[in-house]
This record gives structure tokens, C-alpha cells and sequence, in this order.
């Protein structure tokens, strides 16, 4: 599991390749974060391309057999949470998915999708690519709320780049296009 990071010439391109469908990992997102500031760092770069491996999927979001332990109680997730040892301590967190969407991008992606595309690795393709491309059998999701999890969080970024309408329909109902 983990992204790939190629440089040739003046372009990079990072491919998700986790398996049959590509789930994202904590360890994946930390990879796409530095691999992502490298990318902006290097004056040679000039574009990127993100994509998955294989031909089932892009990727089907987090990998939620992998996600961050927590307790279930709220306050203490919190607390642990926003604690300065919990910080410096999550190495493969599921939070680096956080910091890879706040990178100012100041060079173009594309993305080329075939298979699935679901949940984070749709909201990956949304928030990280400038230029789209998907073969006829790609389909697109924000399946949380159909597997009993939030969904919405997903939903405002995406309706940044989709009509609101269509967006807030895949996050409530967890239909897939």
C-alpha cells in the first residue's frame, strides 16, 4: 500500500495503488503530503497526474478497516485529539488527509480516473486535480452516509466542483455515478 511518486521529466505522477481498489490509508495520505510538497518544491516539475492502479478503481476512499483507533467517547477522542503528544505522534494518521487538501497547489494536476472513485479518493480527485479525465466505466460516490458514517463532511468540498444539488444528493443518499 502506497502512493507512487514518479518524476520524469517535467512531470510527476502519483498513483494510488492499495490492492484490488486502491483504499487510502494513513500512511498513504502522509505519503501523498510529501510527495505533494515535493512536486511544488521542484522548479523542474512543471505538472502532475494523479491516478490509480489497476483497472477496478481510482480509489474506493479510506480504507475504513484501517482507521485511527478511537475510545467512543467523545470528549476523551477530543482531547487525545487536539493534545500536542497526539500531534507529534500521528505518523500515519488518517489526518495527513487533512493537510494534503490544505496545500496551496500553484501547479496543475490532472486526474485520470477509471473504475471507482468513491469518498475520499473522489474528494482527492475534486480538490487536488484541475483537469478530469475518466473512462466510460468510472463511477463516482459518497457512499458514508450508506454505511452508517457522517458523509456531509465530504459534501461541501465536492459541491465547490459539482452542481450543489448533485453533490448533497451523493452524500445523503450515498448513490454512486
Amino acid at each position: 500500500m502506497t502512493i507512487d511518486y514518479v518524476k520524469t521529466g517535467p512531470v510527476a505522477t502519483f498513483t494510488l495503488r492499495n490492492g484490488k481498489v486502491n483504499p487510502l490509508t494513513g500512511a498513504m495520505h502522509r505519503q501523498m503530503h510529501e510527495a505533494l510538497v515535493d512536486f511544488l518544491a521542484d522548479p523542474d516539475l512543471k505538472v502532475g497526474i494523479l491516478t490509480g492502479a489497476g483497472e477496478r478503481a481510482f480509489s474506493a476512499g479510506d480504507d475504513i478497516k484501517s482507521e485511527d483507533p478511537v475510545t467512543g467517547d467523545r470528549v476523551a477522542d477530543l482531547l487525545t485529539a487536539l493534545s500536542p503528544a497526539h500531534v507529534a505522534a500521528r505518523t500515519d494518521s488518517f489526518e495527513w488527509a487533512d493537510d494534503v487538501l490544505r496545500l496551496e497547489r500553484t501547479k496543475p494536476v490532472i486526474g485520470a480516473v477509471r473504475g471507482w472513485c468513491l469518498g475520499r479518493g473522489l474528494e482527492y480527485l475534486l480538490m487536488l486535480t484541475d483537469i478530469r479525465i475518466a473512462t466510460p466505466d468510472a463511477k463516482f460516490g459518497l457512499p458514508e452516509i450508506a454505511h452508517g458514517m457522517g458523509g456531509l463532511a465530504g459534501a461541501m468540498q465536492p459541491s465547490r466542483h459539482l452542481p450543489p444539488t448533485a453533490a448533497w444528493e451523493m452524500a445523503l443518499t450515498g448513490d454512486k455515478r
